[in-house]
């Protein structure tokens, strides 16, 4: 009898942890999901999501960061907002070292997606990618950008212009 109230014990104990393990790895995924909605959304939540990828970075897991990469790259070219474009490009600037050839694999598919619909020959009114275009050519100036080296006091130099 007691045999059976331990084996009943240490199988509760471990449909428990099971059942813990799947509901943080639910939520993750949830969060990755919102993550990836935010980035597509209006501008006030295109720029938290940019400020939330600022804060935790890209997800390690390679599906999750490609994702999250084309989500950040479809916002940068389609978000109208420049405050929110302009968090999305300090995010590309973080990370492009590290995963800069994930961010060009992104920037590869966007381009080509554009190139393709050139062959449909639509009128402006049926498909006016102009502005997409001049936001894919900033996309490619943030990814392609090389800053100055790091001063003595280690700043990395970087020169602000506003305006035209």
């Amino acid at each position: 009898m007691e045999t059976a109230k331990l084996v009943v014990s240490i199988l509760a104990v471990v449909l428990a942890l099971a059942s813990f393990v799947v509901a943080q790895h639910s939520a993750a995924k949830a969060r990755r999901a919102e993550d990836v909605r935010n980035l597509l959304g209006d501008k006030e939540t295109v720029a938290f999501g940019a400020l939330k990828v600022l804060r935790d970075g890209l997800p390690p897991q390679r599906k999750s960061r490609e994702l999250l990469i084309g989500a950040i790259l479809q916002a940068c070219i389609f978000e109208r907002s420049d405050r929110a474009r302009a968090l999305l490009y300090r995010v590309m600037e973080r990370e492009r070292v590290r995963y800069g050839s994930e961010f060009r694999a992104a920037y590869q598919r966007v381009e080509e997606t554009f190139t393709s619909m050139s062959a449909y020959g639509f009128t402006p009114e049926e498909l006016d990618l102009r502005r997409g275009t001049k936001y894919l050519n900033v996309v490619k100036k943030v990814l392609d950008a090389s800053f100055e080296t790091e001063t003595e006091e280690g700043m990395t130099g970087h020169r602000l212009q506003v305006g035209g």
